[in-house]
């Protein structure tokens, strides 16, 4: 009688001939799963040169398979511990990503296979294209219980606005592993209500970064300059310069774990001048965060802790902040998610500033958010996104303390 360990030893030995026969060691080997491909590399990313094509990936376990998600969707189920998928594709420009997810009684393991379309690499008739350019466009209403963030005690105002946000991204392929990416950021807000036009934010960005990926790792550097301003008056401006910056950022993610991340922006701000030198906002500004992001199977979870110092001229504005942010995220169905997430931010300013209180004031400003967000087409790339959000500040200076909801319904699309 054949026993569980010498089932076990033969499976060792069918995984060891079939890495022979396909020419990599790039299995997904947990104790009691293996995952592989019979038509794609393993091991390291598969160059193709059509965007359609077909994946064939073999599954099997020694005990039963209870559970497989591709890309966190649930795949059909199929003999007690063995699945062969034949995954019909229609791949993007660049990486595509396609990861497995088997879980057993005894067990669970992650797999992911990467294929890379560049359109025209292997195509000697046509051109070699080496860039892309995406857009998204992002329409929202929103509407606020207490647009001028009023303290508890005072007089709370509502209103409602609409927002317009472009983000266009062009990036360019220098190698399979380095690539630079261009890419700006233009919002734009107007009130229902004149009275509320002093609070409407016109904000401009534009940002390059070099982007590189090897197995050692995934890391980004890069610069930028941002403009604020208020009051808009136009598709370009607003009126009054609220502040402008230039921004020098970048990011790491390890390549044993690409869930782990670890990013740190330093922004050197520039605000109109200001009469009374203790209240001069010219300075420099520094963020350093570590966060971790991962899947499992329909649920996403994800943390981050962070710093944020800010250095100004003035005293009054020099303050020290942690940041942590904690949220989770479930999907329903291939079009449809929601998530929920709580952001916490504790400040404390260096000085007391006679203007506010006789102490240094420290705040907590806790943001708590339900989020849905539902797939209307994939083949127009078009998004509904509903939002539901509760900010609540606390502070040792009584007129800090204030309480606002808001309710943000938006539309986006994918060019």
């Amino acid at each position: 009688m054949k026993t569980k360990h010498s089932y076990r030893s033969i499976l060792f030995v069918g995984i060891v001939m079939i890495s022979v026969i396909f020419g990599n060691s790039g299995l997904a080997f947990a104790e009691d799963i293996t995952i592989f491909s019979t038509t794609h590399n393993n091991e390291e990313p598969s160059e193709v040169e059509k965007p359609k094509g077909r994946m064939v990936v073999e599954i099997s376990s020694f005990s039963p398979i209870l559970e497989i998600t591709l890309n966190g969707s649930s795949l059909p189920l199929q003999r007690e511990t063995r699945a062969t998928y034949k995954i019909d594709y229609n791949l993007l420009y660049g990486e595509n990503e396609f990861t497995f997810f088997v879980r057993t009684k005894e067990d669970s393991v992650t797999k992911e296979f990467v294929l890379v379309y560049e359109e025209g690499k292997k195509d000697k008739k046509g051109p070699k294209k080496t860039s892309g350019f995406k857009l998204i466009t992002l329409f929202g209403l929103q509407s606020t219980d207490n647009v001028s963030n009023s303290p508890d005690t005072g007089v709370k105002l509502a209103a409602k606005k609409l927002t317009l946000t472009l983000i266009p991204n062009y990036s360019l392929n220098l190698s399979k592993e380095t690539q630079f990416v261009f890419q700006g950021i233009l919002l734009r807000e107007k009130f229902s209500d004149t009275e509320f036009k002093k609070n409407e934010i016109v904000f401009n960005q534009l940002q390059v970064d070099w982007e590189r990926k090897t197995g050692f790792a995934h890391y980004k550097l890069g610069i930028g300059a941002n403009d604020i301003t208020n009051e808009s008056a136009g598709i370009i401006a607003g009126e009054n310069k609220v502040e402008s910056g230039t921004i020098v950022l970048g990011d790491f993610h390890p390549g044993f774990y690409k869930a782990l991340k670890l990013d740190f922006k330093y922004t050197l701000r520039a605000q109109p001048a200001n009469p009374e030198e203790e209240y001069d906002g010219n300075g420099a500004k520094t963020n350093l965060n570590f966060g971790w992001d991962d899947r499992f199977s329909k649920v996403k979870l994800n943390l981050l802790f962070g710093t944020e110092t800010n250095n100004a001229m003035g005293k009054y504005q020099d303050f020290k902040a942690s940041l942590m942010k904690i949220g989770m995220g479930f999907s329903f169905t291939k079009t449809s998610t929601l998530s929920l997430s709580l952001n916490q931010k504790k400040v404390r300013y260096a000085e007391k500033d006679p203007k506010k209180a006789s102490i240094a004031e420290e705040a907590t400003t806790n943001n708590l958010s339900l989020k849905g967000n539902y797939m209307i087409s994939k083949k127009l790339k078009l998004m509904l996104m509903g939002e539901v959000k509760q900010t609540n500040q606390s502070s040792n200076v009584d007129a800090r303390n204030f309480k606002a909801n808001n309710l943000i319904i938006s539309l986006l699309h994918l060019y």
